[in-house]
C-alpha cells in the first residue's frame, strides 16, 4: 500500500493547505490527528468542496467517536482517542505513541530533537517489538476500505 507525506495540519500559514485533494488522487484514504476529525477542521472544509464530507454526521459537534465513525464512512481514519484541539495536543499522533510507550518516545525525541517528526515516528515502529492492536485494527480498517485490490491474487491469504 502506498504511503505518501502530506503537509501537517497546522495553524501555520499555508498548513495543510490543498491536502483534501491531495488526498482525493492517492487512492482515496488518509489517516489524520485528532483535530482534522472536527467537522469544522480545515480538511473537514476541504473534503466538503471536493463532495466528499460524510453524508450523516453527530448532533454533537464534541461526540469524537461519532466524528470518527463518519470520516472513516468517506476513508478518513486516525488513530487518535479524540480531537486534541484544545492545546493539550492530546489528538496528535505522538499522543498515541506516548500510550504506547511514554519512555521510548522521549528518548527518541530527545536523540532526533524538535523537528524530527516523520524520523522519530519511523525510529519509534523500528524500535517497538510488536504492532500495537490500534495499528493493527487500523491496517484491517484500510484493508477493508480499498478491498480486495490491495492485495495481488498470488499473495491473497499470505501474511507479509
Amino acid at each position: 500500500m502506498p504511503q505518501y507525506e502530506l503537509p501537517a495540519m497546522s495553524n501555520r500559514p499555508g498548513g495543510g493547505t490543498g491536502l483534501a485533494a491531495r488526498v482525493s488522487k492517492l487512492g482515496r484514504a488518509v489517516v489524520v490527528d485528532g483535530p482534522a476529525l472536527r467537522g469544522g477542521s480545515d480538511m473537514a472544509r476541504q473534503l466538503a468542496g471536493l463532495g466528499r464530507f460524510p453524508g450523516t454526521t453527530p448532533d454533537d459537534p464534541d461526540e469524537f467517536a461519532g466524528w470518527r465513525k463518519c470520516w472513516e464512512s468517506v476513508g478518513v481514519f486516525s488513530l487518535a482517542q479524540g480531537f486534541g484541539d484544545d492545546g493539550g495536543k492530546g489528538g496528535e499522533f505522538e499522543a498515541f505513541l506516548r500510550g504506547v510507550d511514554a519512555d521510548l518516545l522521549a528518548r527518541i525525541q530527545a536523540d532526533v530533537g524538535r523537528g524530527g517528526k516523520p524520523v522519530a515516528g519511523a525510529l519509534f515502529v523500528a524500535e517497538h517489538p510488536e504492532p500495537p492492536g490500534e495499528v493493527l485494527d487500523l491496517y484491517r480498517k484500510l484493508a477493508e476500505w480499498f478491498g480486495p485490490a490491495i492485495v495481488p491474487g498470488e499473495e491473497a491469504g499470505t501474511v507479509r
